[in-house]
Parts: structure tokens; sequence; C-alpha cells
């Protein structure tokens, strides 16, 4: 029991610094690309393109 419990420890510790990294990761790249909320449009233009086209029962089916 003893074993498992430094196990379960020792994975808290990796996984603990790996989502630190990700997250330092994740705001630089948001700093850096600095996204627009009108680049947001086009990916849902095509969104809502591609519904009307294909139909709304067949879209919120999919």
């Amino acid at each position: 029991m003893a074993a498992f419990a430094v196990l379960v420890l020792l994975a808290h510790l990796l996984f603990a610094q790996l989502t630190f990294v990700l997250a330092v990761v994740f705001a630089a790249v948001s700093k850096t690309t600095r996204w627009r909320l009108w680049w947001l449009a086009v990916p849902a233009a095509a969104g809502l393109g591609w519904t009307l086209a294909i139909g709304p029962r067949a879209a919120a089916a999919g």
C-alpha cells in the first residue's frame, strides 16, 4: 500500500509540472497571437453556411 501511495504521489508531481508547463505555453501563445474577435467570425460563418446547406435537421442529428 505504501508503494502504491508513493507511486500516486510521483504521478501527481509529474502531472503538476506538465500542467504548469502547458499553462505557460498556452498563455504565451495567446499573448503573441492576439486573436481578434472578428477573426472568429470566419469559422462561425462557415459553420452557419454548412448548417444551412445541409439543413438544420441533418446538422442537429450529426
